[in-house]
């Protein structure tokens, strides 16, 4: 509590699909699979008709992510995925390649993501990725794109 009173922080507990309101945006968060003693969550932030989902820092995706976005017929124009992991390695405590990959395809088929989104891979692990022009490479036949520093988007 000194800690938030320090920071002029009020803690705010948000219940995984219900949306709450910050300045102009929409957030809704929704579970994600990481440290289960914390509760972990990610977001969707949407405003002006446009939305992004942020899902860093994650392992595989829960199912109620999916079901929750079809629930609300939740539909976003960028996906910022966990990448720490290449081709060549199984994601299991964070994401892949090949799951960012078999996500952007889940995405776009499930209307999901808007036509001409786009789905971004950051919070890359350089002992486990390769350089980055092939893991590029690899991305842009799988459809989706290696965020990189000074990326705007």
């Amino acid at each position: 509590m000194a800690a938030q009173a320090q920071l002029n922080l009020t803690l705010h507990p948000v219940t995984p699909g219900t949306p709450f309101a910050v300045g102009p945006c929409h957030v809704r968060a929704v579970p994600a699979n990481h440290d289960p003693s914390v509760a972990p969550r990610r977001s969707v932030i949407q405003a002006a008709g446009h939305g992004i989902f942020s899902g860093t820092d994650t392992a595989t995706l829960p199912e109620a992510v999916w079901q929750l976005f079809h629930a609300q017929r939740l539909r976003v124009d960028v996906v910022v995925l966990d990448h720490t992991y290449g081709p060549d390695h199984p994601g299991n405590d964070h994401l892949g390649a090949r799951e960012v990959a078999a996500y952007a395809a889940r995405l776009r088929a499930e209307g999901l993501l808007a036509v001409g989104g786009r789905v971004l891979a950051t919070h890359r692990s350089h002992a486990a990725t390769p350089p980055h022009p092939e893991l590029a490479a690899f991305a842009a036949t799988h459809g989706y794109e290696i965020a990189y520093d000074g990326l705007t988007v």
